[in-house]
């Protein structure tokens, strides 16, 4: 099929996202590249070929052009065939990830206003029909598309948390996208790259890894697993033969001190999400032959924001800055009264140029709120600009550093989490009384924490609680405990008393003899009473090593790896853990198979009876 074929369908050109299907054109011609996926590769003809019977299929069964689809695949060549099939179509998609709960799932799509929903079928992808299409309206209302998109003129939405605990959409346009892969600063990718998809589909960093993956003709690698142990992690750059890896903050900040030579053949690393800790930022650019890169960003802005590239030695003492604009992105930090800061001072950090977002969809009020007219005083009198909510200090060399926030948003895990989302949904359960949520960080690792007052006359258990926190909210909103106090800290004016409420959330250290730091002595005695002995240590030390990762002062054996607060990173620290102790390297899909301290330990005892 030509280029003019793929351009357009019977009706004309797509009403949303040509540049972006000019992008995946290109990509078809390179029969020698695709998408790598369980030791399958996919080349990218095959891919767009797939791609053109599905939206050949949307226009069949009514589905007008700039309406919205749901997208429900796991990352592979599926869910790459149901993109480009959504923007072949001319149509706007947004992802519904299929393990979040079905009540999540709900709700983004009725705030879309998605008229369909392209799934992943039985069949495999080279067998007829890999991708489903599941009509969720009338044929008028297919008919009619989706005017919030169409609008918006967007490719596809992005969803964020919201502060009133129904998510936001952020319509990212496909000139947005464009610019950020082919005009930006941002290194372009060559047929020769092979890029290691780690990015979750709904987060903003996807349509980097997609669309510079296929504006390059470069090869996409899926990772075979969802979620990986840092050392499975490590195996899977190394065998995948990856050039291009980008790890948010807070995996690199896991990464970086266990498994740094793993990326010694890449040629480019990118983090970013979040603030990088500049220790791990030093090991990292003291190790590695390629590019470092350091990206600061927000989904309203199109990904990334600003780039910040190691050259020299890392004051391990100094943050990292945000380094350059982007070309055709400019920065503004402003006073109160939107003026700029000067040497010394501190403002709010607001983003102008190329990259901005559409706004959110079906959401007018909180667009005008975040997405303003700069005025005469800035510098920039007209010009569209995004407000941040981050806060910046100007450095006396003319730099800035990132030096926190001024509302409860937070990053967590690589995604933004408004923590008034997590309170709402805890308030709306009919055992909980009032909620206040805290995120506390370390060096090492971050927490979502809640505290609750449960309903007068309610007996509530807090791990009961979670769970049924869990059926409505994804699995990076969790909080990993909850706290049930007799009443919220306040000040004297009545607020929340937020050093207070953050005490009641740190949990107590774990005291007593380490118990996790040396591996059990196999030796003396019959081999049946070595190991009746030995299974009673190993029990022990994976529960000392669970204790000290979760930060609790003791471990039921037989309680849930979720229900204690663990979450995929805290797993890959257990795993990380238990490989340096016992020199037994255990999959993070086998782990969850039995996620207790029992379960685990017996796959350990197991291991060492080999």
């Amino acid at each position: 099929m030509t280029s003019a074929d793929r351009l357009a369908f019977e009706e004309g050109k797509p009403s949303v996202g040509a540049e972006l299907l000019e992008i995946a054109v290109k990509a078809s011609t390179a029969d020698r590249n695709g998408v790598t996926h369980r030791g399958e590769t996919v080349p990218y003809p095959m891919l767009m070929d797939m791609a053109t019977e599905v939206a050949k299929s949307l226009r069949a069964q009514h589905v007008a052009r700039a309406s919205v689809v749901g997208i429900s695949a796991p990352p592979g060549p599926a869910l790459v065939t149901a993109i480009l099939a959504a923007i072949s179509a001319g149509m706007c998609y947004v992802y519904i990830d299929p393990e979040w709960p079905e009540s999540h799932r709900r709700r983004t799509l009725e705030l879309s206003g998605a008229v369909a929903v392209l799934e992943q079928s039985r069949h495999m992808w080279w067998q007829p029909d890999p991708i489903a299409v599941r009509l969720l309206a009338d044929p008028a209302r297919r008919a009619g598309g989706a005017a919030h998109a169409q609008a918006a003129g967007a490719a596809c939405l992005i969803s964020t948390s919201g502060t009133t605990g129904t998510p936001r959409l952020v319509g990212m346009t496909p000139h947005a996208i464009t610019h950020l892969v082919r005009d930006s600063d941002l290194i372009r990718l060559r047929r020769d790259d092979r890029l290691l998809m780690l990015a979750h589909p709904g987060f903003g960093a996807f349509l980097w890894e997609l669309w510079a993956a296929l504006d390059g003709s470069a090869d996409l690698v899926i990772p075979d697993e969802r979620k990986m142990s840092l050392s499975g992690l490590a195996d899977m750059v190394e065998r995948s033969g990856a050039t291009v890896v980008h790890l948010t903050a807070g995996l690199f900040r896991q990464f970086i001190p266990r498994h740094v030579s793993a990326l010694s053949g890449t040629r480019l690393v990118m983090c970013g999400g979040d603030t990088v800790p500049p220790e791990q930022f030093g090991i990292a650019r003291a190790a590695l032959g390629g590019e470092l890169v350091a990206c600061y960003g927000c989904t309203e802005n199109t990904v990334f924001t600003t780039l910040y590239r190691a050259d020299g030695e890392i004051d391990p003492m100094s943050p990292i800055p945000l380094g350059e604009p982007l070309r055709g992105t400019e920065v503004h930090v402003l006073t109160d009264d939107l003026r700029p800061v000067g040497p010394g001072e501190t403002g709010e950090l607001y983003v102008s140029g190329e990259g901005l977002a559409a706004g959110y969809i079906n959401d007018a009020a909180a667009t005008a709120e975040r997405f303003i007219m700069l005025p005469a005083s800035t510098g920039s009198a007209g010009v569209r600009a995004y407000r941040t909510g981050d806060f910046a200090r100007c450095r006396e060399d003319g730099s800035y550093v990132l030096v926190g926030r001024q509302d409860r948003q937070v990053q967590i895990r690589g995604f933004r989490v408004e923590l008034s989302e997590v309170e709402h949904l805890c308030r709306s359960l009919d055992t909980v009384d009032d909620a206040h949520a805290i995120y506390l960080r370390d060096e090492a690792d971050d927490e979502l924490v809640v505290l609750l007052t449960v309903t007068a006359g309610i007996t509530a258990d807090a791990a009961d609680i979670l769970r049924e926190v869990r059926k409505h909210l994804p699995d990076f909103m969790v909080p990993g405990r909850a706290v049930i106090v007799d009443a919220l800290p306040l000040t004297d004016r009545g607020k929340i008393d937020r050093n207070r409420a953050a005490e009641l959330a740190r949990p107590p250290r774990l005291t007593g003899p380490a118990t996790a730091d040396s591996p059990p002595d196999a030796t003396g005695g019959s081999a049946t009473a070595g190991f009746e002995a030995d299974q009673q240590v190993v029990l022990e030390r994976v529960s000392a090593i669970w204790a000290d990762v979760l930060k609790l002062t003791a471990v039921d054996p037989d309680v849930h790896f979720t229900d204690l607060g663990g979450h995929s990173l805290r797993a890959t620290q257990v795993l990380s853990r238990v490989a340096d102790v016992f020199g037994i390297s255990v999959p993070l899909r086998q782990f969850y198979e039995d996620a207790t301290v029992r379960g685990l330990a017996t796959q350990i005892e197991a291991e060492l009876r080999k």
